[in-house]
């Protein structure tokens, strides 16, 4: 468990559901190590400014404004259900730069309605540019992306999948062949590569692959 502010400084938290407390874990997440090439003790700002330039610092700072911002223009018992996005692009010990996917789940929030506790999730990124922000709402399955010239989150229209795109989506994320795809709809082996390709043009992504991950990211699947 963490907060965007938490994760620039180094520090992770986890909870203790035994004793319903939050357990101070710098360094211990596996993502840490890899990433920064330590465990077990607070990373210093000179490792977050290897790993984070200040281009995608600043990105970060712009973000959590904006999740707030939208999080506010929301009614308080709505909050619960929407899940953040973002894109980050870091630097690993060995300087390699890859692209990694924050969720954010809000948890708990302060009596002025701002989030107090937040989940984050990281995972690699089909992106291949940072900076995009996005807001799921989970119970009514709409992504809302925002426009950094106006300040303002307009609702995407774009992502929203048909049925057969969701089913197709949902076998593969199983494992399935596009034959065995076709097989279990009854559809020809031609039309589940076209609607992949219509899946392919509304996430924005070039394959499968890329497709299942940006899925999982915006909580389609």
């Amino acid at each position: 468990m963490q907060t965007l502010e938490s994760m620039t400084s180094g520090c992770f938290y986890m909870i203790d559901y035994r004793t319903c407390r939050l357990i101070y874990t710098s360094g211990y997440i596996p993502f840490m190590e890899s990433v920064f090439g330590k465990s077990g003790h607070t990373i210093s700002t000179e490792d977050i400014e290897r790993a984070i330039d200040n281009d995608e610092r600043m990105k970060l700072v712009r973000a959590h404004c904006a999740k707030n911002q939208f999080l506010a223009s929301i009614p308080v018992e709505n909050r619960m259900d929407m899940v953040f996005h973002t894109d980050l692009r870091l630097r690993s010990r060995d300087r390699v730069e890859q692209t990694l996917h924050l969720k954010c789940i809000p948890q708990a929030f302060t009596k002025n309605g701002l989030p107090w506790l937040e989940m984050y999730t990281v995972t690699f990124s089909p992106n291949r540019n940072t900076g995009m922000l996005m807001m799921t709402d989970k119970k009514l399955h709409a992504n809302y992306l925002y426009d950094s010239r106006t300040g303002t989150w307009n609702k995407l229209r774009n992502h929203n999948l048909s049925m057969m795109e969701w089913r197709i989506l949902s076998l593969s994320s199983q494992g399935k062949s596009e034959l065995e795809i076709s097989t279990l709809l009854f559809h020809s082996v031609s039309s589940i590569k076209k609607t992949k390709k219509s899946i392919f043009g509304k996430l924005g992504v070039k394959n499968t692959i890329e497709a299942l991950q940006m899925a999982q990211n915006l909580s389609i699947i």
